[in-house]
């Protein structure tokens, strides 16, 4: 893959998947942040690399193609003016700590196809108020929205679920999908708006303070 940057944007282009990076030192346009606000990944690169745009916090845009099909862990985590996303159709994978601390995000377009969504990918995202988890997620990992303004929820049965996943959020409404067996550890705890809650007949276990502290 080959990258530029020109009149603000970044632009990443090439066949195939864009290398995992140990951490900000080792991202090539890291040092050269402050010349850009938009990122552009161009159409044939099939994933974003671990750590691709963690701590670039100037960039407000970002446009991916529909050739990826995962988008690494930490990609942009504490991109802190990152003001939405739209994941495109294709992607199935949606690493750890994916999204954690935009702390301006407002949307998130998760698409059908999507099957993991990865433990804290959405953490402190205090101003994403709604999200759609797709039908065809199998996995939501530990505090996937946790400190989230997420308001409303629907679960699809046949997820595998981790511990926090909505804690401290802004939730109102869940509905919880047939399939689901266990109501984990501090799913819900320290939902303070949450009013209301459907659980299907498939639940046989409510976890440690799943609930706790929702006044």
């Amino acid at each position: 893959l080959t990258w530029a940057i020109e009149d603000g944007t970044l632009t990443i282009s090439g066949e195939g998947e864009m290398n995992d990076f140990g951490g900000y030192s080792q991202v090539p346009w890291y040092k050269y942040r402050d010349s850009f606000t938009k990122a552009e990944v161009q159409s044939g690169v099939t994933t974003v690399g671990e750590n691709a745009f963690v701590w670039m916090d100037q960039m407000t845009e970002v446009t991916l193609p529909d050739t990826l099909t995962s988008i690494g862990d930490y990609a942009f985590q504490w991109c802190g003016g990152l003001e939405g996303i739209t994941i495109p159709t294709g992607v199935t994978y949606i690493g750890d700590k994916a999204f954690c601390n935009c702390d301006t995000m407002t949307y998130a377009s998760i698409p059908e196809g999507v099957t993991y969504i990865g433990s804290s990918a959405f953490e402190d995202t205090e101003m994403l108020t709604e999200v759609s988890i797709p039908s065809t997620v199998t996995e939501i990992g530990a505090s996937a929205f946790q400190n989230s303004g997420i308001r409303q929820a629907s679960i699809p049965g046949a997820a595998k679920l981790g511990k926090d996943i909505f804690s401290y959020s802004d939730l109102t409404t869940v509905e919880l999908g047939y399939g689901i067996t266990e109501i984990t550890r501090g799913m819900f705890y320290q939902c303070k708006n949450l009013t209301s809650v459907s659980i299907p007949g498939s639940a046989k276990v409510i976890g440690a303070i799943a609930f706790c502290d929702c006044t």
